[in-house]
């Protein structure tokens, strides 16, 4: 069936003399109560609904607006229309939702229809996009009791849930710029999302925490739903961005955290057998590429039938994905002058200029080169950690990574 909403809007007008139309002065001192009502008839293959009546405007001051907005009625007709009591109190409660599919309306010409109660031949609908994207976020906040950021939500590889951080406070403002600047990168937009079989979002809490640390940059953590045989049947992440961090290091070395911790919180996804297998990633440059198989009740990360450590993981086959993000966002975040300023520097152990593409690889590589046992891992090994060359070299280029480029974000 294909339903097509048909919007009318007709203006009442003022009822205390003069018969004033809405934006328009009372005389003698009146109000003027004039305003607008929208009528909405669905039509679906040719059959016309009742009209849902919505005042959009009666003025409480003298001349009132000039202006209804077709698209919040015809979101709000929807929500009325087609969403169940839960999904209607989630619309309800998160503003953020309406704006959106106020915001995706289509007007469509149809002139060979005439309506039978005034207004023209053009019928505006909500794109279909949008309703369907409007209705997975509202279904996921009620499975997991979060309040999902809408556009960081369409913007990033998840469902993201920023509530408790202040946004405000110095490090709340950073962490916000960051995230912002990050879904800017069509390559973090894609960061995991297109894994999953069907194409789903995961759901993410982002907080910012006291981690009483210098230099850990976040931790996630994965909490699970159950059904009656006390079966996983869902998840969510909380990731805790530190405050020291987010206060004191670049707004580049920040970026590298919550893309890090949102790794995290998808390998926690496929722990738990939302696809688990995840093979033949010798080649692959980005997540978009990996294949994932389905399978129940392994709780570790499988690569090519071999259990992997979620640092080892990420340093064997990730790196990539992280570097082309931090390149489509570098002059967001880090300032040309700051990079010239770098370009005659010999880093030490390599004794070689400084490169800013060398500088993002070893971005990417923070927090990798250990398990969670703090053990080295053999790939970082033999990558770095055998030459001392290049350890010295990647340390040099962390320190200013963390110290030597922008901090602030706007």
């Amino acid at each position: 069936m294909v339903c097509t909403d048909e919007v009318i809007i007709t203006e009442v007008r003022c009822s205390n003399g003069g018969n004033h139309g809405v934006g328009e002065s009372c005389n003698q001192g009146y109000i003027n109560d004039a305003y607008y009502e929208v009528s909405i008839f669905t039509r679906c293959n040719g059959d016309r609904t009742n009209p849902v009546q919505i005042i959009e405007d009666t003025s409480s001051s003298n001349g009132g607006t000039t202006t209804v907005n077709v698209g919040e009625a015809l979101a709000d007709n929807f929500a009325n229309t087609f969403l169940s009591i839960a999904q209607k109190n989630v619309y309800d409660s998160n503003p953020s939702i309406r704006e959106y599919l106020s915001q995706n309306v289509i007007i469509i010409d149809d002139p060979n229809y005439n309506p039978l109660i005034g207004g023209d031949s053009t019928m505006a609908t909500i794109n279909q996009e949008a309703i369907d994207f409007a209705i997975e976020l509202i279904d996921a906040s009620i499975n997991t009791g979060l309040t999902f950021d809408i556009e960081k939500s369409l913007n990033s590889p998840a469902f993201i849930d920023i509530n408790s951080i202040d946004i405000t406070t110095q490090e709340g403002k950073i962490f916000d710029c960051v995230f912002n600047k990050l879904m800017n990168s069509n390559n973090f937009k894609n960061l995991y999302n297109e894994i999953f079989n069907e194409n789903n979002k995961i759901n993410l809490e982002f907080e910012i925490a006291n981690l009483n640390s210098t230099t850990k940059g976040g931790d996630t953590q994965a909490f699970y739903t159950f059904d009656s045989n006390n079966q996983i049947t869902g998840i969510k992440n909380k990731i805790r961005i530190n405050t020291y961090v987010l206060n004191n290091h670049s707004t580049l070395y920040v970026a590298n955290v919550i893309v890090h911790e949102m790794l995290h919180a998808y390998l926690n996804v496929q722990q738990i057998g939302f696809g688990t297998d995840i093979y033949n990633l010798n080649n692959y440059d980005s997540l978009g590429d990996i294949l994932v198989q389905n399978a129940n009740g392994v709780i570790s990360i499988i690569t090519n039938g071999v259990t992997t450590d979620s640092h080892a993981f990420m340093f064997n086959y990730m790196i990539p994905a992280f570097t082309d993000i931090y390149n489509e966002i570098l002059s967001e975040l880090v300032n040309q002058n700051d990079l010239n300023s770098q370009s005659d520097v010999l880093m030490p152990g390599t004794n070689t200029l400084f490169n800013t593409e060398k500088m993002l690889y070893y971005l990417a590589t923070v927090g990798l080169n250990k398990d969670k046992n703090n053990v080295l891992n053999s790939n970082y090994m033999s990558e770095i950690g055998n030459f001392s060359d290049k350890v010295d070299e990647r340390s040099e280029y962390i320190f200013k990574l963390r110290n030597d480029f922008s901090k602030i974000c706007n």
